[in-house]
Parts: structure tokens; sequence; C-alpha cells
């Protein structure tokens, strides 16, 4: 009764009241009652998700860089919020949360993923770097700049959705190289490999095994399918794209390593109009280790990523204490945490190929590909493109230093801050973009 006196004499005081005793009972019980209370941790991080909302939102995505100030702080292990991330396709087979499900849907197209299967998209590759050096060449004549993140994309694209919905989308070609990436209609290239895959025409593409795969209806749908691809076009176009550009910077950057890497690519490809042959590059080892390098400085992706051992405790060993964390807790961790670890690769943020040859061992702490049941699907895709793009490229262009037989590339109005995520001027989207008022990533090329 005294209660409801409460609510009918002053019911917004009383609704205010008992709300704010529930959020500090809430908030008690998780720095108290907790399984995790025991781990360390910037409290206010402990008890709300609201405190990685403001510093991801309104501070525009600079979570990770407070998550490193934390690590200072705490150690090696502590709580940092209470929000699970999932992509807005949360569908596709990459984002899709559940264990069994997640292996269902993967297991249906990973055949086409396979190193064999992506060997044999070389002849669609070339096709493809052929078409980028005649547009590259009409750049050299204008004196425009080129922006290398839509260039690069563009191949990217194109091979992707030939490999994925089975017809080229022929963005290399286009003016300025379709600078609008979302321009491509997902859903009207969703429809049009269902009619073909009706039609029953000989070439496989990666949604003629899901479709021929033993999914669910439910999984085959449009809808569910669209979502796939938008992983396919962001994952197989955005991410290769930004590695790209950034290896490019760095060789631009140190005429040493580049000199050092066109040296190997001359010695190997003495005849520049000879038909690669990834099978030879991939044995190259300053190339090799340039492109570790680069996947090392570039993330890949920059958001962190979620695991979650749905049965097991799991342990871990920070030197000092053997740590148990419950079943079902999410476990997370940060590529641009570990790839810019100083303990781990001394001057993190120097471009240096030679730590990998000297010490092979480095390549484990790498996560630009994620690691376990989850890697990246593409991951001997992306790899594939980058070997072709980086021999065919160098082997033809070098800098103002040392010109190539092609020409001469030089960076126009670009630098560490349009590529650094590490300077805190950048943002922790899926790829670490650089800061809001860059031009981008903008070479020009010379003869």
């Amino acid at each position: 009764m005294f209660v409801l006196s409460l609510f009918t004499a002053w019911p917004l005081k009383t609704i205010t009241a008992f709300f704010l005793l529930y959020v500090t009972f809430l908030y008690l019980c998780r720095l108290t009652l907790h399984p995790l209370a025991k781990f360390p941790g910037l409290r206010l991080a402990t008890v709300t998700f609201w405190y990685e909302f403001y510093h991801d939102f309104f501070r525009g995505g600079q979570y990770p860089f407070r998550i490193r100030d934390m690590h200072a702080r705490y150690g090696h292990i502590k709580q940092v919020h209470r929000l699970i991330r999932v992509f807005s396709f949360s569908q596709a087979a990459g984002a899709t949360a559940e264990h069994d499900l997640h292996r269902t849907r993967r297991a249906a197209m990973s055949k086409m993923f396979s190193k064999e299967a992506v060997r044999r998209l070389e002849p669609i590759m070339r096709t493809n770097l052929d078409k980028l050096l005649i547009r590259l060449k009409e750049f050299q004549d204008d004196g425009k700049d080129i922006s290398l993140l839509p260039m690069f994309g563009a191949f990217t694209n194109d091979v992707i959705s030939e490999y994925a919905y089975g017809f080229n989308s022929n963005w290399v070609q286009a003016p300025q190289f379709n600078r609008v990436f979302f321009e491509m209609q997902l859903l009207g290239n969703i429809s049009r490999v269902s009619e073909a895959h009706n039609e029953g025409k000989d070439s496989r593409t990666v949604f003629d095994e899901i479709l021929d795969s033993k999914l669910s209806e439910e999984d085959k749908k449009p809808l569910r399918l669209l979502q796939e691809a938008q992983n396919f076009s962001i994952a197989g176009t955005e991410t290769t794209s930004w590695i790209l550009s950034i290896m490019t910077v760095h060789l631009l950057s140190n005429p040493r390593v580049l000199t050092h890497l066109r040296t190997e690519l001359k010695a190997a490809l003495p005849d520049v109009s000879a038909p690669l042959s990834i099978k030879g590059i991939e044995q190259l080892p300053y190339l090799s280790a340039v492109i570790t390098e680069g996947f090392r400085l570039a993330l890949g992706t920059s958001q962190r990523q979620t695991r979650i051992s749905p049965n097991e405790v799991m342990t871990f060993n920070d030197g000092k204490k053997q740590w148990h964390i419950s079943p079902g807790t999410p476990v997370g961790i940060a590529a641009p945490l570990i790839h810019h670890n100083p303990d781990i690769f001394a001057d993190p943020l120097e471009f240096c190929p030679e730590r990998f040859i000297e010490n092979p061992q480095l390549k484990r702490y790498l996560l630009t590909f994620s690691q376990g049941s989850k890697q990246c699907l593409g991951m001997q895709l992306a790899y594939t493109e980058i070997y072709l793009l980086l021999s065919g490229l160098w082997r033809r262009f070098g800098s103002k230093e040392a010109h190539g037989e092609d020409g001469w590339w030089e960076l126009f109005e670009t630098d560490r801050s349009d590529t650094d995520m590490a300077s805190d001027m950048a943002s922790d989207r899926f790829v670490p973009y650089p800061k809001a008022d860059s031009k981008g990533i903008r070479i020009k090329e010379r003869k």
C-alpha cells in the first residue's frame, strides 16, 4: 500500500527513484557478484557499454585506442565492454555467430576459395591486369592524379564479381574507376545469378556452389544471399584495395625497399611482357616479406574480433596469473593493438620487410585475415591478387629515384596521416579509414 501510495502521489519521482535504485543495484552486482568482476579494468567500461558507445560514436571510432591505454594501465587482460559487435549483414557466413550454422554456411562455398580453385582464376586476373595497365597509360598521358583506393578496388571488384556472380562489372575501364562504390546493384546481381543458375550454364560461380549446396531453402532466399553478396563485395574489394594502397605508399616512401624489390622482380621476370606465374612469384622471398609487412601495417580489418567459447572454460596466462574465463563470455582482440605492439614488432610503425626474413615466426602474430575457424574465407584470393598486382606493377614502374621501363610513380598530396590508423586520426570501421579531411591516397604517374 505504501508503494502504491507513492506511485499515486508522485508517479514521475517514484518511477525515477526505482529506476535509479535498479541501475545502482545492477551496476553493484556487475562490480562485485558477476563472474567477470575479478578481472581488472576500468570500472566504467565494466558496468556499461555506453562508455564504448561514446568513444566509437561521438569520438569517431576511437575505442581501440582507449583499449590500448587500458592495456598499458591494467595489463594484458581486462574487461572493456559488455556489447558484442556484429556486422550489419549478420546472415552472411562470415558474420554468423552461431558455431554450427556458421560452419554449414561456410562449407557451402569453401571449395571455391581453396588455393587450387583460386589458381584457376589466374587468366581472369591477368586479363584484368592488362586492362589496368592500359588505363594507367591514359593517366600517364593526361597527367591527372590517380586515387589508389578506387583503382585497386576496381581490379578486385572485377575479379570477385566474375568469380561470385559470373560476369565482370568492368570497373577498371569505368571513368575514375567507378569511385562511387555502392553504385553496384547487389540485389540485381543475385537475381542475375539465380537466372543463369537455372539455365544451367557451364562456368561455375561461388553462388552456384551455394545454390547447389545442402543449405536449407531459407538460406538460399534472395535476401539472405544479398547479405552474402554484401560480404563478398566489401571483404573482396574494400579490404584488399586498402592493403594494396598502403603497400604502395610505403614502397614509394622507402626507395631502398622498392629498389630491392624491383631488383628481385627483374631477376625473376627478365621479360616484362611474359605472362606472370603466381606459383613462381610466390616463391620470391623479398616480395613475400614486403607483402607480409604490408599486411601488418595495413591491418586488413581494424574492428575488434570477438570469439565465444559456448561450453568450455578458457584460460589465459598473463605471466603473473592464470585467468579462467567463464563459458559464453565474449573475448576480443584487435589487429591494431597486436600489429603495432612494440613488444612484438620493434619500431612497429616503420616499414621493414626484413623483420619477417630475419624472424619468420613473427607471422604467427598477424591478424590480417583473423585466425581459427572464422579465418577470412577469401584469404587465398587476396594473396593471389596482391602477388599478381605488386609483381606486375612494380616490374614495370619505379619511383623518382629509379625509373621503371613503363615510367615511375610519385605520391601526390599524400602523407602518413592519410594512411596511419595509429596516428589516432583514423577511425575504427570495418577497415581503418584515414582522417576525415583526407583527400585520399593519391599518386601521379610519370614517363
